[in-house]
């Protein structure tokens, strides 16, 4: 039966992590995979998970199931954190995930349910160009069309913005706009307030479904900030997707902690949640609860709250110098990269094409994802002018005079 089974397609993500822990050179720099890492090079637990864990280990009772939907309370502060304190949720469905990816497979199969029994047809998802390297897949694979809008302006690092709301423009009932968000992945590119507004009246207008993917709630302009421009729409929609993950914010990569979240109509939220238990169901069936019984506690701690928050703005600041310290260095190379500076988030692209990127990986043994996106919450401060002479030798955007 299995040997007609077609070779898997490449990751071009975890490619490039395989082939960085084959490279025994002792020099070398992975750029690629999308993890924080501290001054030291590692990703560290937070000491506001650290507390809860300790919380957790003294008092929990069970490890029995924690139901279709999730563990409740972490649901509600995903809720609070993503639509804020004051946010009528009457009319919201949410349901913790396996991760983000898991939210995004769940939503995309209620897309498709929504028109079982119909003779609609599927919605098309309109996925930026370049977008997260999972999003097209997921939505693939659950049989959904996918187009994609202009989005990033490689040559200058800015957002093709005319061009993306023209495209947005012919969008009507039958189509859904997958957004990033903040911290857009792998461009570093966001919407500007402005340009949400500008989205929230053509969502009104238009009827389309706005799907907000919010992997680095944080990593942005703070916690506040980056969830204005999703605000701004759930106001404006009278139905909405969202996925949320912890991954980043709370550190918990290997713990698979995320949510889906539906803006369904009080009328519709019986049918929508009910479905989603379907959908579940027939897939993880429950999702894991140790990350999110973390996150329930820290947000339900106003002191673990405070720690977290205190841990969260250092890791952001950080990217935030990185930044500034590689496009200075990169100018005094005679490369300009002043672009970089008004990215938000963990990552940046870079104009490297295929031969640049090889060049990179073989004589410096520098590794980058195919596309150009560099991880900026990965790179070691003491290797920034390296990396920035690196850079040089492959980079054709030289300083004006």
């Amino acid at each position: 039966m299995f040997q007609s089974l077609p070779p898997a397609a490449s990751d071009p993500i975890l490619s490039v992590a395989e082939a960085f822990r084959n490279d025994t050179r002792p020099h070398k720099l992975d750029l690629g995979i999308g993890v924080y890492r501290d001054a030291a090079g590692n990703t560290p637990v937070m000491l506001a998970v650290r507390e809860a864990e300790r919380q957790l280990l003294a008092q929990q009772s069970s490890k029995s199931y924690v139901g279709l939907a999730g563990n409740p309370r972490f649901n509600r502060a995903v809720e609070k954190l993503v639509l804020g304190d004051a946010a009528d949720t009457a009319a919201w469905v949410s349901m913790q995930t396996p991760g983000a990816s898991g939210g995004l497979r769940l939503l995309a199969d209620l897309l498709v349910s929504s028109r079982s029994g119909t003779d609609r047809p599927l919605p098309r998802v309109w996925i930026s160009d370049p977008s997260y390297v999972n999003h097209a897949p997921v939505m693939r694979a659950a049989g959904l069309p996918v187009e994609h809008y202009p989005y990033l302006d490689a040559a200058s690092g800015t957002l093709r913005r005319e061009a993306f709301f023209d495209a947005v423009a012919g969008l009507g009932q039958d189509d859904v706009l997958l957004l990033h968000g903040c911290c857009h992945n792998p461009s570093g590119v966001d919407l500007a307030a402005a340009d949400w507004q500008r989205l929230a009246a053509m969502v009104a207008k238009q009827g389309f479904i706005p799907f907000v993917d919010l992997a680095y709630q944080g990593f942005g302009a703070g916690m506040e900030a980056d969830a204005a421009g999703l605000r701004l729409l759930a106001d404006a929609s009278a139905e909405m997707l969202l996925v949320y993950s912890c991954s980043k914010n709370f550190g918990l990569y290997r713990e698979r902690t995320g949510a889906a979240m539906v803006k369904a109509g009080s009328q519709a939220v019986a049918a929508v949640r009910g479905k989603l238990f379907e959908l579940a169901r027939r897939s993880y069936t429950m999702p894991p609860d140790h990350g999110a019984e973390l996150v329930a506690r820290i947000l339900e701690s106003s002191e673990l709250t405070a720690l977290w928050d205190e841990e969260l703005t250092a890791m952001r600041l950080r990217v935030q110098t990185t930044r500034v310290l590689l496009t200075q260095a990169l100018a005094a190379q005679g490369v300009a990269a002043d672009y970089l500076c008004t990215h938000q988030g963990m990552f940046s692209m870079l104009p490297l094409d295929g031969k640049a990127i090889a060049q990179l990986r073989d004589e410096a043994a520098v590794y980058v994802v195919a596309g150009g996106r560099i991880n900026l919450a990965g790179l070691d401060t003491a290797r920034i002018d390296e990396l920035a002479l690196a850079l040089a030798d492959v980079m054709q955007v030289a300083v004006p005079a």
